[in-house]
């Protein structure tokens, strides 16, 4: 065989490139084929394109349901802290401190006297 003929040698018969191009079944095969490949490509684009975004819609919606949570907890939180503020002004306020002050018996100062120490040292040998 001479290398023109091995260069006609295509899928086990013998035709020539001016047959192939010739032959207008051929050309629409190739564009059929090209065809076919975009709207592959285009089909998988779609299906990707559709993967991400239903994970998307799911990301967020969790995260929605997750703030909504959050949002409650903190509310929740402010609520229990004003209480809590509300029990320790009512605890340090004078009407009280004087109520348990009689109740545990504890007596007014009448006159108070304090230590004056003129030297520096508070310990000696």
């Amino acid at each position: 065989m001479t290398q023109k003929q091995k260069q006609n040698y295509i899928i086990g018969k013998n035709i020539s490139n001016e047959t192939l191009n010739k032959n207008p079944q051929n050309k629409k095969l190739d564009t059929l084929g090209l065809i076919g490949r975009v709207n592959i490509g285009i089909v998988v684009l779609l299906l990707v394109g559709g993967f991400y975004f239903v994970m998307s819609v799911n990301d967020l919606s969790v995260k929605g349901f997750i703030l909504k949570n959050l949002k409650i907890k903190l509310s929740e939180s402010v609520k229990i802290n004003k209480d809590m503020e509300i029990g320790v002004m009512q605890l340090e306020s004078l009407e009280n401190v004087a109520k348990r002050a009689e109740a545990m018996r504890l007596v007014k100062v009448d006159k108070v006297e304090y230590i004056i120490n003129d030297n520096d040292v508070v310990a000696k040998k």
